[in-house]
């Protein structure tokens, strides 16, 4: 299943409550990081580097996001940003468990034009969400001073994240009996 406004808002609004974070600027705050992460999911490329058979070939499999590395990487960004107090370790958690949840409902499709059947190491690169998260705050009227900060510690915890995994992807498609190498390129959805 792609990653859709609908299911990030609704994994926020509900993280953020288990969470303990209430108040006006909650929906707010869950509806604007869900805005900025779905469009910023558009920017993500996929890189593999394949080894199989011959051929050309394709795969699509769940992105499997690392969400402990995700939460540690929010608090300490949080931290980083000044973004101190008795609420901000709470919101952190749980903009990082709505997250991880929404980014585990995503899918990688990969194309792979010089290996048929085989595997690729997987690479997810990506660009700083912090003008994303800007946007998608201010559609949802979340305004003020701490807003430029949130959108930096989230964009920096996402970077660090994705630029830490890398996992293994199988390769479907037209074999041969010739041994190949080469790379894939792919997107998440």
């Amino acid at each position: 299943m792609p990653i859709v406004l609908q299911a990030v808002t609704s994994a926020l609004t509900t993280t953020l409550l288990a969470h303990g974070v209430k108040g006006p600027q909650m929906p707010a705050l869950a509806r604007g990081a869900a805005l900025g992460v779905v469009q910023w999911v558009l920017t993500l490329k996929v890189l593999t580097q394949d080894v199989g058979v011959a051929g050309v070939g394709t795969g699509q499999f769940p992105l499997l996001f690392d969400t402990a590395t995700f939460s540690a990487n929010l608090v300490r960004a949080y931290s980083a940003q000044s973004l101190s107090g008795s609420a901000a370790p709470s919101e952190a958690l749980g903009l990082a468990d709505g997250l991880g949840l929404s980014f585990l409902s995503g899918v990688i499709s990969t194309q792979h034009p010089s290996v048929g059947s085989g595997t690729g190491i997987c690479r997810i690169v990506s660009i700083p969400a912090t003008a994303f998260l800007l946007n998608g705050f201010a559609s949802s009227g979340l305004l003020g001073p701490g807003v430029f900060n949130k959108a930096l510690a989230i964009s920096d915890a996402l970077q660090k994240t994705f630029a830490s995994m890398s996992f293994p992807v199988p390769i479907v498609g037209s074999p041969s009996i010739t041994p190949s190498a080469g790379v894939g390129l792919g997107v998440v959805l």
